[in-house]
């Protein structure tokens, strides 16, 4: 049976991104106007905010249903946040939608009405730079993401009265060779009780 849950702001959800700023992403990618890896990256990064900020917008503000955090890995691994929000992690969404780092202006095609585009000029929230240094730390991202979550969750558990239990499920690593998957915690909880 698939696990849900309802997410709210009694009961909100983080999300984790970790975003590769290694030197490869400095490479090109495809399309009508080649770009670096980095660029297109850090655009739906902040593309991917704003939209998550303009959902969960109401007449009060922005509600918290999210805590966001932004992990890059390169030649180093932390937050890739920018401007106010520099080197924190799970971030409520009401204070990343309030605190960009900065706003560019950029062109955007629209209907002109009659059938045709227009150019149009407007502003884009900007979160995160792109960057490409280093090399890949891959792993240390994922143990950094780890320890976030299981600090998160314990904290929202002890808020609510709920007892954690974890276990690790997937990769089990071969100790001769080294070889093996990645080791993936799991939590779950559930109401205190006898």
């Amino acid at each position: 049976m698939p696990y849900t849950a309802e997410i709210s702001r009694s009961n909100p959800t983080s999300i984790i991104f970790l975003v590769d700023q290694s030197t490869s992403m400095s490479d090109p990618i495809g399309g009508e106007v080649p770009q670096q890896k980095a660029d297109v990256v850090a655009d739906a990064i902040n593309r991917l905010l704003t939209e998550l900020s303009v959902k969960c917008a109401k007449e009060e503000g922005v509600r918290d249903y999210f805590h966001v955090a932004v992990i890059g890995y390169g030649a180093t691994v932390g937050s890739a946040l920018a401007g106010p929000l520099e080197g924190r992690d799970l971030v409520p969404l009401s204070e990343v939608a309030d605190n960009p780092a900065r706003i560019d202006e950029r062109s955007k095609k629209v209907p002109d009405g009659a059938g045709g585009l227009v150019e149009t000029a407007v502003n884009f929230p900007l979160w995160m730079d792109p960057v490409a240094h280093g090399g890949t730390p891959m792993n240390r991202a994922l143990q950094y993401a780890e320890g976030l979550v299981a600090g998160w969750t314990a904290i929202l558990c002890e808020a609510g009265g709920l007892r954690l239990r974890r276990r690790s499920t997937f990769g089990r690593r071969d100790r001769t060779t080294g070889e093996g998957g990645l080791p993936v915690q799991l939590t779950s909880w559930w109401p205190r009780g006898p």
